[in-house]
């Protein structure tokens, strides 16, 4: 179920970076474009923690309490 959530999340930014940079372009604003920019960088972010939960989700599913820090 996280997985999905996280997708969605991912699939919501891309869709707002991408129309606050057509807009921000459109009427040459840089603070839209830049708004866009930090999206991106959140996209990232939520793409580095779908890809790390789907690693422990299917490498090592019984794993998790063996960790030690």
């Amino acid at each position: 179920m996280k997985n999905k959530n996280i997708l969605v999340a991912i699939i919501i930014n891309v869709f707002i970076t991408i129309s606050e940079v057509a807009v921000g372009l459109f009427i040459g604003s840089l603070a839209l474009i830049s708004d866009a920019v930090h999206n991106f960088s959140d996209v990232g972010a939520l793409g580095l923690s779908w890809w790390g939960e789907k690693e422990i989700l299917t490498s090592r599913p019984l794993a998790i309490d063996k960790l030690e820090c």
